[in-house]
Order: C-alpha cells, then sequence, then structure tokens
C-alpha cells in the first residue's frame, strides 16, 4: 500500500499539471506535438535482499507522443546476465540452485516537463508495467519466470542537440515485489539509470 500510494504521489501530479497552461520557454527546434521513440541503455541495481541478484546491464526502446509538457510512451526493456550469487528456486516441489537472470519490463511511461530552458529539460517520470525475469533453465528451456508489478517515478533530462534529437539521463526507482515461493528471499526494490538517446517527428 505504501508503495502504490508513493507512486500515485508522483503520477497523479503529472496528469494534473498537463492540463495546466504554465508559462514556459519553448524550444523552436522541437514541434509542439508529434511521435516520439527513444533508445537507451543502462543499468539496473537492486536493494534489499533483491540486491543478490547484483547489478545488471539493460537495453530498451520506448516509443510514444509527446507534446511541449507531456510524454507517454511505451516501453519495452531488457535485463541481462547471470546472478551476481546463485539463489534457490522451487519448481514442481523441487528446489533448485540457480544463477540464471533474463528480464524484462513492458509497461506505460508518463513524463511531465519542469524546466525547459535553452535546449535543456527537467523531466518528471512515472510510470507503470509488468516486470519480470527467467530465473531457471534446464536442457536450454525456461522452467521458471518471476513476474510482478513495477511501480516507478524519477527524474529525467534531456539535451536538444537537433532538430529532432536529443541525448538524456533518466533516474528511477522501481517498486517491485518479486514473490519466489519456497526459494530465496527475493523481496526489495531496484534503481535504473538510463541513458537515451532519442528523435521526435
Amino acid at each position: 500500500m505504501k508503495k502504490l500510494f508513493l507512486f500515485f504521489l508522483t503520477f497523479i501530479p503529472i496528469l494534473i499539471y498537463s492540463q495546466q497552461d504554465d508559462v514556459v520557454v519553448n524550444n523552436d527546434s522541437i514541434p509542439k506535438v508529434g511521435i516520439h521513440v527513444s533508445y537507451f541503455g543502462g543499468v539496473w541495481i537492486p536493494n534489499g535482499n533483491l540486491s543478490i541478484l547484483g547489478n545488471h546491464p539493460l537495453v530498451g526502446v520506448q516509443f510514444g507522443i509527446r507534446t511541449d509538457k507531456l510524454l507517454i510512451d511505451i516501453t519495452l526493456q531488457f535485463k541481462f546476465l547471470k546472478s551476481k550469487n546463485h539463489f534457490q528456486v522451487n519448481h514442481n516441489n523441487t528446489s533448485f540452485d540457480t544463477d540464471h537472470f533474463f528480464g524484462g519490463y513492458y509497461g506505460l511511461d508518463l513524463g511531465y516537463n519542469l524546466i525547459n530552458r535553452k535546449s535543456n529539460l527537467i523531466d518528471l517520470l512515472s510510470g507503470v508495467g509488468l516486470d519480470g525475469f527467467d530465473v531457471l533453465k534446464i536442457n536450454d528451456k525456461v522452467k521458471k519466470t518471476i513476474n510482478t508489478l513495477n511501480l516507478n517515478i524519477g527524474i529525467g533530462y534531456r539535451r536538444i542537440i537537433g532538430s529532432y534529437t536529443y541525448i538524456g539521463l533518466d533516474i528511477k526507482y522501481n517498486f517491485v515485489d518479486y514473490d519466489n515461493s519456497d526459494g530465496t528471499n527475493l523481496s526489495g526494490d531496484a534503481m535504473s539509470s538510463l541513458l537515451k538517446f532519442g528523435l521526435g517527428f
């Protein structure tokens, strides 16, 4: 409940502020409304008991629409490489020791532009999606995956570098709840830090 409250504490203001006609300094190099796509890479940093998995690189893509104030994106991302430590999972009433890890996130992400000054933009970010990772692979077949709801909030920076392009950095806190029943406790949340290259049309 606390995680849900913190998420909506960020999510709702984005929707409310998007209806306001604030006076901002607009960048003439970007269209006021358009299609948006970005490619990104970064790192996923778990905390709490989840930190047993270690940090993992992630890559992904976002696509959607944007206005001068609002970003609405569908996000697809993947995190990979083996777990830093072995951990226990239960499959068909049998306990397995594993270090297998391959995960993903598919969700709806929103951004609200707080500051727009001389091609430098600061955005308030929020998102919700399905998050999970494969934890057990036997004979090249995935046997178990752990999924959870991901509620995330954060801050983003974008630097406009051309008429339709930008580079950026997003830092997010991801509220997750991986349930590894009868296995190693994987409770905890995760930070994500992403370097982005974006296009707007």
